[in-house]
C-alpha cells in the first residue's frame, strides 16, 4: 500500500490530478486502519505523521498539529524514544513554517507546488522501511548501565559525503545588564525552570544574527552557542536559526534550553534540512537565581541515559550538555564509542570553568576528539581543545562576547587517532613487586 501510495504521489507531483490525490489519501487511511488492527505502533505513528502531512497540504493546519501531538503521545507511551525525538523535531519545523504554509494556502498555490514544499516523500520512505523491514525504534537497555550511546546516521540513503576539511566555531554571548545574566534575561515558568523574558527576545535575536553573520564571514561550517543563551520556545529565534542555516549552509547548535512542553533541558542540532536530532541533559545543575541556590527542575530520562552519536557530513558528533561532561561514566562511554567520536560539543552555563578545562584537557587525548566548550559570556572561558601535540589554545575571556574557531582535518584526526591507539595498546605497564 505504501509503495503504491508513493507511485500515486509521484503522479500527483507530475500532473496534479486531484482524483489520484484522493486515491493516495485512501491508501494511507487503509494503512493506518491495518496498523491499528494489528497494534503495530511504529506503523501507527508513521501513519499519523503522513496524516499530518496530508492535512498540511490540504490547508488543515490545526488538524495537522493534532496529528503531530497524537503521534508524540503514542511514541512516548510506547517508549519508542527515537520516534518521539523525530516527531518533536518535525513538529518544531512545522511550527516554524506555519506562517509560510498559511501564505501558500491563501495564495491558492497548486497541489503540485504544495507537494514540493511538503517533502512528503521522506515520510513515505520511512513508512516503507518500517513496513518492509520491521525496524524497531525501541531502545534496548543494559541492566545496571548508567549511560547508553545511540547511533544515528543522517547521511544514510543520501548522496552527500563527509567533508574532509571544515571549520568549527564557538559564539560566546550573554552579558548581564544589572545583576547577572539569568536574573536580567530569564524568568521562572515552572519551579526551577527558566524561559527568556518576552521583552528580551528581539535583543537576543539581534545577537544571534550578528554572530551567525560574523561566523559566515569567517567561513565557519558549524557554530556552537552556550547553554541557556537561546530560548527556542520562541518561534522567532528558531526561525532565525533555521533561515540562516539554510542561507549559509551551516550547522548551528544553539546551546540548550528549558523546553516548556517536555520540561527537559535539550539541545537541538539545526541543519539546512531542519532539526537533525536533539540531545537531552542528564544531570540537573545547581542554579543561583535571585540570591537563592537550588537544583535545576528538569525532567531526566530513565537509566540507561541516552546520548546520541550521529554520523553527519562533518563527521561523528556528540552533544554533551554542561556538567554531563564531568561525569566520568559518560566520558568512558564516549571513549569506548565504536565507531569513534570525532567532535564533542559541550554547551554550558557555569561559573566553575577550571573543572571543565581539566576535563576537556583529559578528553582531547583519552577520547581523541576535538572538544568544544561554549560558556555564557558572563563566566566566559569558552575554549577549543584539540588532540594534536602542536595545538594552539583558543579561548574567549570572561566578560566578553566573541567568536573563536578551529579548522578540522577529519582524515588527519582519524589517522592520528589510529596511531595513538596503537601506541597506547603496545605500551605495557611495568609493575614493581614489593617482595
Amino acid at each position: 500500500m505504501i509503495n503504491y501510495c508513493d507511485l500515486l504521489l509521484f503522479e500527483v507531483k507530475s500532473f496534479g490530478d486531484p482524483e489520484v490525490w484522493t486515491e493516495a489519501k485512501t491508501l494511507i487511511q487503509q494503512f493506518s486502519t491495518k496498523a491499528q488492527d494489528q497494534q503495530l505502533f511504529p506503523e501507527i505513528i508513521e501513519a499519523l505523521l503522513l496524516h499530518a502531512k496530508f492535512a498540511t497540504i490540504e490547508g488543515e493546519l490545526q488538524q495537522a498539529l493534532k496529528y503531530y501531538d497524537q503521534a508524540k503521545l503514542t511514541a512516548t507511551e510506547k517508549n519508542l524514544d527515537l520516534l518521539a525525538q523525530k516527531i518533536a523535531g518535525e513538529k518544531r519545523t512545522f511550527e516554524v513554517e506555519f506562517e509560510k504554509w498559511q501564505e501558500l494556502i491563501q495564495s491558492n498555490a497548486s497541489l503540485q507546488e504544495r507537494l514540493k514544499v511538503a517533502r512528503i516523500e521522506e515520510y513515505i520512505q520511512d513508512a516503507i522501511k518500517i513496513a518492509a523491514q520491521g525496524i524497531s525504534y525501541q531502545m534496548t537497555s543494559v541492566p545496571g548501565k548508567k549511560y547508553q550511546l545511540i547511533y544515528q546516521d543522517v547521511l544514510k540513503d543520501k548522496p552527500e559525503k563527509q567533508k574532509n576539511e571544515f571549520r568549527v566555531g564557538i559564539a560566546q554571548i550573554g552579558l548581564p545588564i544589572e545583576n547577572n545574566f539569568l536574573s536580567d534575561y530569564y524568568e521562572e515558568f515552572h519551579p526551577q525552570m527558566f524561559g527568556l523574558k518576552e521583552n528580551k527576545v528581539e535583543e537576543i535575536n539581534s545577537k544571534i544574527e550578528h554572530m551567525i553573520k560574523l561566523a559566515y564571514s569567517k567561513e565557519i561550517d558549524i557554530l556552537l552557542f552556550s547553554e541557556l543563551s537561546i530560548d527556542l520556545n520562541y518561534p522567532l529565534l528558531l526561525n532565525t536559526l533555521q533561515e540562516y542555516s539554510r542561507i549559509y549552509n551551516m550547522y548551528i547548535i544553539p546551546g540548550s534550553y528549558h523546553d516548556r512542553e517536555t520540561r527537559q533541558n535539550i539541545s537541538p542540532v539545526i541543519s539546512p534540512e531542519g532539526i537533525l536530532w536533539t540531545q537531552e541533559k542528564h544531570i540537573p545543575a545547581t542554579i543561583t537565581y535571585d540570591g537563592k541556590r537550588f537544583t535545576e527542575g528538569i525532567e531526566v530520562g530513565k537509566k540507561p541515559r541516552e546520548t546520541v552519536v550521529c554520523d553527519t557530513v562533518y563527521g561523528r558528533i556528540a552533544i554533551v550538555i554542561c556538567r554531563d561532561f564531568m561525569d566520568m561514566d559518560l566520558r568512558v562511554e564516549l571513549k569506548n564509542s565504536e565507531p569513534p567520536i570525532d567532535l564533542i560539543f559541550n554547551p554550558s552555563f557555569t561559573p566553575v570553568t577550571a573543572d571543565f578545562k581539566a576535563a576537556h584537557f583529559d578528553a582531547r587525548r583519552s577520547i581523541y576528539a576535538y572538544c568544544f566548550f561554549a560558556n555564557i559570556a558572563e563566566f566566559g572561558d569558552s575554549l577549543i581543545y584539540t588532540p594534536e601535540k602542536e595545538r594552539i589554545d583558543r579561548t574567549i575571556p570572561k566578560g566578553e562576547e566573541g567568536l573563536i574557531f578551529k579548522d578540522v582535518d577529519l582524515f588527519k584526526l582519524r589517522s592520528e587517532r589510529k596511531k595513538w591507539e596503537l601506541m597506547a595498546n603496545n605500551h605495557k605497564a611495568f609493575i614493581q613487586s614489593t617482595r
